[in-house]
């Protein structure tokens, strides 16, 4: 075949390598999960789409020159040796990749419950959510690409005198044995080897029954787990009909309240997160009621107090004579800073009540400089109570009272 018809199959092979790799390279990133930061995995698929262009285009020419009689039978000839030489480069990038498993074409989660051994009690970093779990294939002794998932500490549950901590990870692999680990704080590490199948079914996304075997450590008597999967379709389902069920319940709570109600059954409203028309209605609420307000300052529970000074925080002006209760209310975060000094172990901070302090100390700061009254009293206390603190947020807070 002559060079002008060889030329112009190879064309035809260079387009096709390069749609080929394109799609390969779209798996690639999944399967080799390349990062999307800065914009690698777009550089990668472009990157392995020009070499099958390139490649395409070679093989294609050399295949069409070399044994094509026409050009449909050369174009023929060389779209078939690059839909072959796809092929291999697919199974090969799938072999050495982590594909994950799928149900009637939707992606997986592998959910597990830990039931911890009788006695245990999570860490202060564990009740502050500092905690994870990973999934990962093993490959010998190598672990290929760990994926990591959440645990919803606030989701555990104690039942008959046991805590039953939840977790959540996407299964990325088909690889087995897969190896599920737990991180709990700074306190609590377990792992386990997950006895699902590398491929689940639609059975396996019943709870298994509850087991005390395939744990790595073989010190970790009384801990037991299960597991299941379920559908990507069904979490995004359940997580929606939560969060739907909770603004209902929100809604709910707030449609019952009337001027009768106490005032402090207000301030979760207003200072609720969500801008939403129960946020303002709450805010525009309480806002003719200020005077009242000394009550709140004063209150013995620090949460009551902060919620106040957060609806104060958002006033352009209140009364003159809140002022002395506004510069007291400071003082109700030294049960806050006593609280979180019962953590003894500097490897165990109590971070969630010193999250806590801080952050109510920085919104008496700025309510209280509204005021233009002198603060350095309080100030002073709060130092001189926080400046036991040798790091974190206890110590900035004593820092920023000096």
């Amino acid at each position: 075949m002559g060079w002008l018809l060889s030329l112009s199959s190879a064309v035809v092979a260079a387009i096709a390598g390069c749609a080929l790799a394109f799609y390969i390279g779209e798996k690639c990133v999944t399967w080799y999960r390349i990062s999307s930061f800065e914009g690698g995995s777009g550089y990668a698929v472009i990157f392995m789409s020009l070499g099958g262009l390139i490649a395409g285009f070679l093989v294609g020419l050399t295949v069409a020159k070399s044994f094509g009689t026409s050009f449909l039978h050369g174009t023929g000839l060389a779209l078939a040796a690059v839909a072959a030489v796809s092929g291999v480069v697919y199974v090969l990038a799938r072999m050495g990749g982590d594909v994950p498993p799928e149900i009637s074409g939707d992606s997986l989660h592998l959910q597990v419950e830990m039931r911890m051994a009788p006695g245990w009690q999570p860490s202060h970093l564990a009740r502050a959510g500092q905690n994870y779990c990973q999934l990962a294939a093993l490959d010998g002794n190598q672990r290929r690409r760990p994926r990591h998932g959440t645990v919803d500490f606030e989701k555990a549950i104690q039942q008959d005198g046991r805590w039953i901590v939840p977790c959540q990870v996407p299964i990325h692999s088909t690889h087995s044995p897969l190896v599920v680990s737990l991180y709990l704080g700074n306190k609590s590490n377990l792992e386990f080897v997950s006895p699902l199948p590398s491929q689940p079914t639609a059975a396996n996304e019943q709870w298994a029954p509850w087991s005390s075997t395939g744990f790595a450590q073989t010190q970790a008597p009384g801990y037991e787990y299960r597991v299941r999967v379920q559908r990507d379709d069904v979490v995004r389902a359940e997580r929606q009909a939560a969060e739907t069920a909770e603004y209902e319940n929100r809604q709910r709570d707030f449609a019952a309240l009337n001027d009768a109600s106490p005032l402090k059954s207000w301030l979760p409203f207003a200072n609720s997160y969500n801008s939403d028309d129960i946020s303002g209605r709450a805010q525009r609420y309480l806002a003719t009621r200020l005077p009242e307000f000394e009550a709140l300052l004063s209150d013995p529970d620090p949460a009551i107090v902060i919620g106040a000074l957060k609806v104060l925080l958002y006033q352009q002006t209140f009364p003159a004579t809140l002022t002395p209760a506004i510069i007291a209310s400071g003082r109700a975060v030294l049960p806050l800073i006593e609280k979180a000094k019962q953590a003894k172990d500097p490897e165990d901070p109590d971070k969630l009540t010193e999250k806590q302090a801080r952050e109510f100390v920085e919104i008496w700061k700025s309510v209280a400089e509204k005021t233009n009254a002198p603060t350095d009293k309080v100030k002073t206390e709060i130092g001189v109570a926080a400046a036991y603190a040798k790091q974190g947020d206890m110590q900035d807070l004593a820092m920023a009272m000096r």
